[in-house]
């Protein structure tokens, strides 16, 4: 019984909120103003469902690079809107009031809208869908709505280089007489193929050329496959032919590549693999992020203004390879995809360090050799100095001894100071001073005492000469002009000691005679 009781009046209450009059639409209600320093939110409107490669691929570029510029992750709201599946009229209606529910009273800065689809809701169904915020449109046309919406645009230009493209098959085949163009008849793809039209205006009459978008993709893949050598395709790939059928575009153009018998050119970045040779086209992430800057910049002064875009000749090499194809009549800047790596590439670490290492090796042999030629070139010079001072003590008139008095030896002994002391060399070198000193020396003081003292002066700089009498090895005593000079051997003290033969005194020889 309760639970009829409950029924009914889950009934009633239902009944009762049905009958009330609507609220206002909340897309109506003012946008709330981003307070100073707040992060903005980002609104990415994409035309398709989840899962079209290329779309994927842009969209992930497109959050990678706001959240690298600043914007955190729960301030981007992507949404796909499924518009080319479903674009009848009553699920855009359904579609657009559910972002304007969704998104009423939120604060976004700018609002992304990905193909023609988006765009046309946002300008449209969605027209109150964020009042204040700047409109980004990336591969879309300006529509003739643009002029009656108060909000500012920025499209990202090119959006497909049909005309490059063109340009590019006929450097691979200049014989081609006839391009097929093949995409269906969406309403995305119906308005792509008026730019299509308009861009490949200069080859109308010189060119024959064939659009697809009343013909059945299965019938297509078809004729794809007997298809002249004078014939060149360009595809985006269908999403939708006259037969009611949908498709993902990246499959369709793998599809046509794989049957076609004739070269199959596309302007889609995600599809220049397997059969596909390449076009003209802007590299999916350098467009994302190239939007994803310009959604957080200044906002426009104009009403419309682009965004420029860099459009590059991208090519399978492999498939270039397997049609032998002539890449010397492609651009400078093309981007060869899937190209192997030269021997350079794979291994340019390994040479740069291997290379840096033997020039290091090189250098330090240089450094090497050169501190040994300058080590020779010293020692050949010290040996030519001591050659040249040893011809001057031997060849020198007075004797003259070395002496080192660290040691208290004598080092070296000229001929002079043989004949002098009447000793051998052997006999000079293996004695000390004293021992050829005499007893009794002019100045009445022992030879002992006043040998250091000459010693510091002659180290201090100072040229000692005195008198000495020195006593020969067989006793005759020969009084001597000594001159004592520092020989300047650092740590050492090391002089040398000249004696020449005194006259004997006028007074002595008189002496002598008598």
């Amino acid at each position: 019984m309760f639970s009829c009781l409950r029924l009914a009046c889950l009934l009633c209450l239902t009944l009762l909120l049905a009958l009330l009059p609507a609220p206002p639409a909340m897309a109506q209600q003012p946008q709330t103003a981003a307070r100073p320093g707040t992060p903005p939110e980002i609104l990415v409107l994409v035309s398709g469902a989840y899962g079209y490669p290329s779309v994927e691929q842009y969209v992930s570029g497109l959050v990678q690079a706001l959240r690298g510029q600043g914007v955190p992750l729960l301030n981007i709201h992507v949404e796909y809107l499924d518009l080319i599946r479903h674009s009848d009229p009553a699920y855009r209606q359904q579609m657009a009031q559910l972002m304007l529910q969704k998104y009423a009273g939120r604060r976004i800065q700018s609002l992304l809208a990905l193909q023609q689809p988006a765009l046309g809701m946002v300008l449209n169904e969605a027209k109150a869908l964020a009042p204040g915020a700047t409109v980004l449109a990336a591969f879309a046309q300006v529509p003739p709505e643009l002029e009656n919406d108060a909000r500012n645009f920025i499209f990202q230009m090119p959006r497909y280089d049909f005309a490059g493209t063109l340009q590019r098959a006929l450097e691979l085949y200049p014989a081609t007489k006839q391009v097929v163009i093949a995409a269906g008849d969406s309403e995305m793809e119906a308005a792509r193929q008026k730019d299509i039209e308009h861009q490949l205006a200069p080859w109308r009459g010189r060119l024959t050329l064939r659009y697809t978008g009343q013909t059945p993709f299965a019938v297509l893949l078809n004729e794809v496959g007997h298809l002249g050598p004078d014939t060149v395709v360009i595809t985006t790939g269908y999403l939708h032919d006259v037969s009611g059928r949908l498709f993902v575009a990246a499959d369709t153009i793998g599809q046509i590549a794989a049957l076609a018998s004739a070269p199959v050119f596309t302007l889609i970045d995600a599809s220049v693999r397997g059969r596909v040779l390449g076009g003209m086209m802007p590299r999916l992430d350098d467009s994302a992020a190239a939007l994803a800057k310009a959604a957080l910049g200044s906002p426009p002064q104009e009403h419309l203004s682009t965004a420029p875009l860099e459009i590059l000749p991208v090519f399978n090499w492999p498939e270039l390879a397997r049609r032998k194809l002539d890449t010397g009549v492609l651009p400078a800047q093309t981007v060869y995809l899937f190209r192997p790596p030269t021997l350079w590439q794979q291994h340019r670490g390994f040479v740069l360090g291997i290379s840096a290492l033997i020039v290091l090796l090189i250098l330090a042999l240089a450094a090497l050799l050169s501190q040994l030629y300058q080590r020779q070139r010293a020692e050949t010079a010290l040996q030519r100095r001591e050659a040249y001072y040893r011809r001057q003590i031997e060849q020198a008139p007075e004797a003259i001894l070395v002496l080192d008095f660290d040691q208290r030896r004598i080092l070296d002994a000229n001929p002079a100071a043989q004949r002098l002391f009447v000793a051998t060399r052997a006999e000079l070198l293996s004695s000390w001073l004293p021992r050829w000193y005499d007893e009794v020396q002019p100045d009445g003081r022992p030879a002992t005492d006043t040998m250091w003292e000459h010693l510091e002066r002659a180290l201090a700089g100072e040229h000692e000469v005195f008198e000495r009498s020195v006593r020969t090895s067989t006793g005759e005593v020969v009084p001597c002009e000594v001159r004592v000079v520092s020989l300047d051997e650092p740590g050492r003290r090391v002089v040398r000691t000249s004696f020449i033969r005194l006259q004997e005194r006028p007074a002595t020889a008189a002496q002598r005679r008598a």
